[in-house]
């Protein structure tokens, strides 16, 4: 029975062969080159529409050699693919490819990744190679490589990297190589040690340059789901520099290993970030997109003193949050009774309440300000008024305390 399928199979390919509407070539298992019939329509990285009449279809191939590799339907490679020369991978509308173990582009080598539409429809790649040591999702599949030219211009990209190795470019030692991003959406999650999109461990960023798309270089959390430690979210791995970047368009969200790294282009001594606040050293170019910025910094301001009588404003300045989190600011004292706060002498207390600035009563646990990613500056005044009539002379004094939260 295994000799008569293969039989049909490759007289299916024969009879293909001889068929007017093209040229089919190669074996029913492996690649199949197309010319002339079936062509296919793609974007290219400049989001151009362009046919391609040459191609080979993706099946099980682990090499990809110079050409251009078209995907359809659903195919799973299960493991690593390598790309050597120059190399054209277009995702049709609604294909997926999964390649677990990563793919290879190392020094030398370009991989350029297109899809068909811009669309609900468009393909997907998933380039998995968390289980593996030194091997970018999409990069370097071996210790101390540098990565080589890629390039994503469209489809749903998601790249994990194994340990020590970025989720888009080096491997362990091996920088980022050239990176250039300008449409699709792109999700990259990193190895331990390494940066989401950038250097593997020790390796600097190399030149990563985004025009389009989005991007989500998440290296808070490894492709294991590990706390990272020391590596930025587009840039150097821990202990690489950062490399040259370029962000002129897009909308990017990066998210370092720890808050004390700046998420775009720190390296792993964290030299380019000052108190947790966000700020573009000068090897990084921004000349336009939107960047989201995953570290948390703020300013509030509470006054010192206050008389009762009198109001008081609670501020919050300089805030920079992740998208889809708010800074909440709210009264918590231990000091209260039947809803007041208290005052205190060494005669006696006296109660107090709060008011905000639509006159409504704020009572202990209540949130008084809260502030969403996209202000940068908010406040809220809140006025004082006694609720009993002192009995005794003095000076009372008591603390109004706020939790601060995100």
């Amino acid at each position: 029975m295994k000799r008569l399928y293969q039989s049909l199979v490759w007289c299916c390919a024969l009879l293909t062969a001889g068929a007017s509407q093209g040229v089919l070539s190669g074996s029913g298992w492996g690649t199949m080159t197309v010319q002339a019939a079936d062509a296919v329509a793609y974007l290219d990285e400049n989001g151009d529409a362009r046919t391609t009449e040459s191609y080979t279809l993706v099946n099980r191939q682990t090499t990809w050699n110079s050409g251009t590799y078209v995907v359809s339907g659903t195919k799973t490679i299960s493991s690593p693919v390598r790309v050597t020369g120059n190399v054209v991978l277009i995702l049709t509308d609604d294909s997926s490819l999964e390649v677990i173990g990563g793919i290879d582009v190392r020094k030398g080598s370009r991989l350029t990744i297109l899809a068909q539409s811009s669309g609900s429809h468009r393909g997907i790649l998933t380039a998995d190679a968390s289980e593996s040591t030194d091997h970018a999702g999409i990069g370097s599949g071996q210790s101390h490589s540098d990565a080589g030219t890629i390039v994503i211009g469209g489809g749903e990209i998601i790249a994990k990297g194994g340990y020590c190795a970025a989720g888009i470019g080096g491997s362990a030692f091996g920088s980022g190589g050239t990176i250039t991003i300008t449409g699709g959406t792109v999700t990259a999650v990193p190895g331990m040690y390494g940066a989401a999109v950038g250097g593997g461990y020790y390796g600097s960023g190399g030149v990563i340059t985004v025009s389009g798309g989005r991007v989500i270089a998440d290296a808070g959390k490894t492709s294991k789901g590990e706390s990272n430690v020391g590596a930025a979210g587009i840039g150097g791995g821990k202990g690489g520099g950062s490399g040259k970047i370029t962000i002129s368009g897009g909308i990017l969200t990066a998210h370092p290993a720890s808050s004390e790294f700046l998420t775009v282009g720190a390296d792993s001594i964290g030299n380019s970030a000052i108190a947790n606040f966000l700020e573009i050293p000068s090897h990084v170019t921004v000349t336009g997109g939107k960047i989201n910025y995953q570290g948390v910094s703020y300013l509030v301001v509470i006054p010192d003193e206050v008389t009762v009588g009198e109001t008081l404003t609670v501020s919050a300045e300089q805030v920079i949050l992740p998208e889809e989190q708010e800074l909440t600011i709210r009264l918590e004292c231990e000091d209260t009774d039947q809803g007041a706060f208290l005052l205190r002498t060494s005669t006696g207390t006296l109660r107090y309440t709060l008011q905000n600035s639509q006159g409504q009563s704020v009572q202990n646990h209540d949130t008084v300000l809260t502030v969403s990613a996209a202000e940068e500056t908010a406040s809220a005044t809140l006025t004082t008024a006694l609720a009993q009539t002192p009995e005794y002379a003095g000076t009372y004094q008591g603390n109004l305390t706020f939790r601060i939260e995100v």
